[in-house]
This record gives C-alpha cells, sequence and structure tokens, in this order.
C-alpha cells in the first residue's frame, strides 16, 4: 500500500461551529484510516489564509486566519484558535 497524504480538506463557511465540526469529522475520518491500517501520513487543511478563488473571486473564505481584503490585516479565526490547540497538543477529541 502507499502512503496518503490528506491536503486541501477545508470547507467555505464564515461559520465558525459549522468549520471546526467540518474539521473535527475529516480528523474522526482519518482516525478510522488509521485504525484500519491505512499508511496515513499527514493532513494539511485547506487553507492557512483566505485566499482568491480564480472562478469564484475574493469573496469565499476558506483560511483560518481572514483577511481583510481592503486593508490587508489578518486576525486568527475561531476555527484558527482551534487547529492550533490540535497542533500543540498532538490530537484532539472527536
Amino acid at each position: 500500500r502507499k502512503p496518503i497524504i490528506v491536503v486541501e480538506s477545508g470547507i467555505c463557511t464564515d461559520d465558525a461551529r459549522t468549520r471546526i465540526q467540518s474539521m473535527k469529522d475529516y480528523l474522526m475520518v482519518c482516525r478510522k484510516a488509521l485504525d484500519q491500517g491505512v499508511d496515513l501520513r499527514g493532513f494539511f487543511y485547506w487553507s492557512t489564509i483566505d485566499n482568491f478563488e480564480w472562478n469564484l473571486g475574493p469573496t469565499y473564505r476558506f483560511g483560518l486566519v481572514q483577511v481583510d481584503l481592503n486593508t490587508k490585516d489578518r486576525r486568527m479565526t475561531e476555527a484558527g484558535d482551534f487547529f492550533s490547540e490540535i497542533c500543540r497538543e498532538n490530537g484532539v477529541e472527536v
């Protein structure tokens, strides 16, 4: 079996609870895969900061860090804080 790395596993929403629950759901599936013997080597959330979607423009938000497109100011979202905790603790209760 070849190793797997999960990439671009985010969700487009401004709702923190939905984004956090989505992240928990992704991680729960990753845990199940590991328990079943899948050689899962990594998990990368999409995206660290808000970005420009070429076909949709800048209004759709994927980032753990929200970007004000006028001032370029950045602020950590609740989901970003949640993901930081996962990284610090090297895990999460799902």
